[in-house]
């Protein structure tokens, strides 16, 4: 569920950083592996 807010709030926030946008994109993809994994 903690993805899901991420992920909202990073679309809602276009970050023009590319680092940043990957950095995003791995930690929402970390943060549903957890998830996953946990189930």
């Amino acid at each position: 569920m903690r993805a899901l807010i991420c992920l909202i709030l990073w679309s809602k926030n276009k970050v023009k950083s590319l680092t940043l946008n990957i950095m995003g994109v791995l930690f929402i993809f970390w943060d549903v592996l957890d998830d996953f994994r946990r189930h």
